[in-house]
C-alpha cells in the first residue's frame, strides 16, 4: 500500500474540488474566503469579488497540481516523496497567509467605502 500516493491523492481531490467550487460559484465564492464574510456589507462592496474568487481558484488549482504531481511521483518511485510534496505545499500555503484581513484583501480593493 502506497500511503504517500494515497495522501497526495486525497489532498488533490480536496483542492481540486475547492477549485471547481470557486469556478462554479464565480464572484459569489468570495464569501467563502477566510475573513471576507466578517467585513461589513458596505465594505465588502468595495472589493472586486470576481478577481478575489479567481485568485483563490488559481491558488487551489496550484495546490491540486502540486499534490497531483506528488502523488504520481510517490506512486512511481517511493511513498517517502510525499514529505517534500507536503513541505512544498506548506511553503506555498504560508506564503499566502495574512493575519490582517485588511492586508489580505488590499489587492482587491477598488474604492473606499
Amino acid at each position: 500500500m502506497n500511503v504517500g500516493a494515497i495522501a497526495c491523492g486525497i489532498f488533490w481531490l480536496l483542492f481540486g474540488g475547492l477549485a471547481l467550487l470557486f469556478t462554479c460559484l464565480g464572484s459569489k465564492a468570495a464569501h467563502l474566503a477566510s475573513g471576507f464574510d466578517n467585513l461589513p456589507k458596505q465594505e465588502q462592496d468595495c472589493y472586486d469579488t470576481r478577481r478575489l474568487s479567481q485568485d483563490y481558484r488559481n491558488q487551489f488549482l496550484l495546490w491540486a497540481a502540486v499534490f497531483g504531481v506528488g502523488g504520481i511521483v510517490c506512486w512511481i518511485f517511493t511513498p517517502w516523496l510525499a514529505l517534500p510534496t507536503f513541505l512544498l505545499w506548506l511553503v506555498l500555503f504560508f506564503k499566502g497567509v495574512h493575519l490582517d484581513e485588511k492586508k489580505a484583501f488590499a489587492p482587491y480593493r477598488y474604492r473606499e467605502p
